[in-house]
């Protein structure tokens, strides 16, 4: 039984099974000043936090008294406040104030989105956890971590009866209501942050309580007044804007280790996988005994050209540092690292999500001799080979829709298939023994999971769908085991990296990475950027991912000006391409008006008199997919706005919150051209192919919306002079 001045707490009443630290609150750790909570200085914060944990379950204000098994958790965010205070010099609750609150949330952001925190002990994200004892990857695989039961410190907070939240329109409140395009960070949820906001909403909740025992809490309402569910959703969000990109030093040692491991290893571990994978199946169609089987899977792979790698000398254990373990250990932990290296590869080259990776589709396409969901197609140009790969885009979308990312290029006609495609090739050979073992569900994804750790599955129950967890925990142990951390510079930028061996990365930095990559190369790849990103708007890919970089910032603005500037010298001048929508009506009425601003000009006078032109009236383009806008032309007429209702003079970007295709295709302020046309393409094949369907099945007055939706792509792609596709469907009537 714990007493009040024990420097431990044990509540009674642990559920059965749980671990003790759900009913565990240890005062006495260490504060950032050095002390604990024990020294003399902090003895006030002490008698003060004491008496607030204990008011929680004895005589809760605000609901029902909280259970023992809440106890570890409450106290997690506790200590994450307690720790803040001293760091930031506040002695006592009293001292807390709205302005506190908001200081908090900055720094709740900075601990999560810099790396050199990721690291800090006191940050809970499920992708930095380090389970106690876990030395070695084949004793206690990162897999068994995915595939069996809760992660310790990950909170499922939708279980707690009084933390349900809503939107304003009372539906479950799912992301940011201020960012409708915020990106998710693998690992990082609503949910982590949440339980060290609570706990500010609990001392406002409990302040005539703890006035009743001498204690002064909060004097006003924290985070003024804030849904501390919407709260935890707009704090990810910033977080997710605030993770930088991979420093080079980093990015480029993890895909040269990547590249050299899959250049190494692919071929040796794809021919020892089909083996085993031959000699399982024989041995059990015959009915043979386990342990024979098993030896004779050891003395396949103890043969000379399995145990040691092709161009090598050393054999596999001495070239990768792997202890002394089985035969077959030794080749699964191979095999795991091979699927690690290879999805590291695919999400840096090509900036997907890792939902996105998760679902491609396996199969193999005879005719070209590539994955099927891998294309080939020649460029525009006719110069480079393209390489596409398709998955399925959940992001926006009320359901899963298909997707083409850019994978790789090569000059046209090159033999080899680039490196990312390559690791494509490699993930289809290496796990389809496995994946025909699988159940028809779980089988037609690239990457399936081997749920049976140290070893290999032999029915479809050792394999399940992919996991995200797998592939985030997988880089993290890759990345610690195969990059030379001795051999990396060490500066400002990579200290944190190389002191954690890799511990701070998160795979949501990958994005960052290619998207800087790509517009340092070449500024004009801004809207390349946002389409291979899937995003709706330009304004997420350049403030959320190349404007995160300071030192891009100034170029991100110039590069705007500069397609403005554009912009208004084609209309001007008459060499615009086709436009379509209200905006390029009045283009084109006041052309001969604005023809007079370069009236006389030569070209370099023109562009900077244009130029001086938008700067003075903050003329600034908005992109979408399907199109522009240019909310300055005149602010109180844009559509999205108005459904908003946040009309204002002084209004110079769209509502994000409401922009959305059929709403913008109504405004003053909107145009499309050529570069939208695929958009405009694939609306007008989706909306007429669910309208032909519908109509196929005598129920076309329910899909009038989809019908409309097909007429208009139509009409915007017959004004821009595209081609309208062809669109046929089995038994149309």
């Amino acid at each position: 039984m714990s007493r009040w001045d024990d420097k431990t707490w044990v509540f009674d009443g642990k559920a059965i099974g749980a671990p003790v630290n759900t009913v565990t609150c240890i005062w006495d750790f260490d504060l950032p000043d050095g002390t604990t909570l024990f020294a003399d200085q902090h003895s006030q914060l002490l008698h003060e936090a004491r008496h607030f944990l204990w008011s929680l379950f004895s005589n809760r204000r605000n609901g029902r008294a909280f259970k023992a098994s809440n106890a570890g958790r409450i106290f997690e965010g506790l200590r994450r406040l307690l720790k803040w205070m001293v760091e930031h010099n506040y002695a006592c609750f009293g001292e807390l104030n709205n302005r506190a609150s908001e200081r908090f949330c900055d720094w709740i952001v900075e601990l999560y989105a810099s790396p050199s925190r990721t690291n800090h002990a006191d940050v809970d994200d499920v992708s930095n956890l380090h389970v106690s004892g876990e030395t070695d990857p084949r004793e206690s695989s990162h897999l068994s971590q995915a595939i069996t039961g809760e992660i310790p410190g990950v909170h499922d907070e939708a279980k707690e009866e009084d933390l349900g939240a809503t939107t304003s329109n009372g539906s479950p409140a799912t992301r940011s209501e201020s960012d409708p395009e915020f990106e998710e960070i693998p690992g990082l949820t609503s949910g982590t942050l949440f339980n060290s906001l609570s706990t500010w909403r609990y001392l406002w909740e409990q302040r005539l309580e703890l006035t009743s025992v001498g204690v002064t809490s909060l004097q006003a309402q924290p985070f003024s007044g804030r849904s501390i569910y919407k709260l935890s959703l707009d704090l990810v969000s910033r977080v997710s804007k605030q993770i930088p990109a991979l420093p080079d030093e980093i990015a480029i040692s993890l895909m040269n280790a990547a590249h050299q491991f899959i250049e190494t290893t692919s071929e040796d571990l794809i021919q020892a996988v089909e083996g085993v994978s031959l000699i399982r199946s024989r041995n059990l169609a015959a009915g043979a005994r386990p342990l024979a089987m098993h030896a004779e899977v050891s003395r396949f792979l103890q043969q000379p050209k399995l145990s040691t790698p092709t161009n090598s000398a050393k054999p596999w254990p001495e070239l990768f540092g792997l202890k002394e373990i089985s035969s077959v250990q030794e080749l699964r932990v191979l095999v795991d690292t091979l699927v690690d290296a290879c999805t590291l590869i695919i999400q840096a080259e090509t900036g997907m999500r890792l939902g996105e990776i998760c679902a491609l589709p396996s199969g193999w396409d005879e005719q070209t001799g590539l994955p099927l969901c891998v294309s080939r197609r020649p460029s525009k140009s006719g110069m480079l080979d393209l390489y596409f790969v398709k998955s399925k885009l959940v992001k926006n979308r009320p359901m899963p829709v298909e997707e083409e990312w850019l994978l790789a290029a090569a000059p046209r006609g090159t033999a080899a298939l680039p490196d990312a495609v390559r690791a494509v090739i490699v993930v289809q050979k290496l796990l389809a023994p496995f994946r025909d073992l699988a159940q028809p569900e779980t089988r037609k994804f690239l990457l399936v999971t081997l749920a049976v750790p140290r070893s290999f599955p032999t029915s479809s129950a050792g394999i399940t769908e992919p996991s995200s967890v797998l592939i985030r925990l997988g880089q993290k142990q890759f990345a610690k085991s195969f990059v030379d951390w001795a051999k990396v510079a060490l500066n400002e930028q990579t200290r944190p990296y190389v002191e954690s061996l890799g511990e701070c990365i998160r795979t949501h930095q990958w994005r960052k990475t290619y998207a800087q990559y790509v517009f340092q190369v070449d500024k004009r790849m801004l809207p390349a950027i946002a389409r291979q990103f899937k995003h709706l708007s330009l304004a997420v890919t350049e403030g959320a991912y190349v404007g995160t970089s300071a030192s891009l910032v100034s170029s991100v603005a110039e590069f705007n000006r500069n397609l403005t500037t554009d912009f208004f010298l084609a209309n001007i001048r008459g060499t615009a391409s086709k436009q379509e929508g209200r905006l390029a009506k009045v283009m084109a009425k006041y052309q001969p008006e604005m023809a007079k601003i370069i009236d006389g000009l030569a070209d370099r006078e023109a562009r900077q008199a244009i130029d001086a032109w938008c700067r003075d009236r903050d003329m600034k383009i908005f992109f979408h997919g399907y199109g522009k806008c240019i909310p300055s032309i005149a602010p109180t007429e844009a559509e999205c706005h108005k459904r908003a209702q946040t009309v204002h003079w002084a209004n110079r970007s769209p509502n994000f919150t409401w922009r959305e295709q059929s709403i913008c295709t109504g405004c003053f302020l909107f145009l499309a051209d050529q570069d939208n046309i695929e958009n405009w393409s694939r609306r007008y094949v989706e909306n007429a192919t669910t309208w032909l369907e519908a109509q196929s099945q005598g129920r076309a007055n329910e899909f009038r919306v989809a019908k409309a939706r097909a007429d208009q792509a139509r009409t915007y792609l017959i004004n821009l002079g595209a081609p309208v596709p062809t669109v046929e469907i089995a038994n149309a009537r």
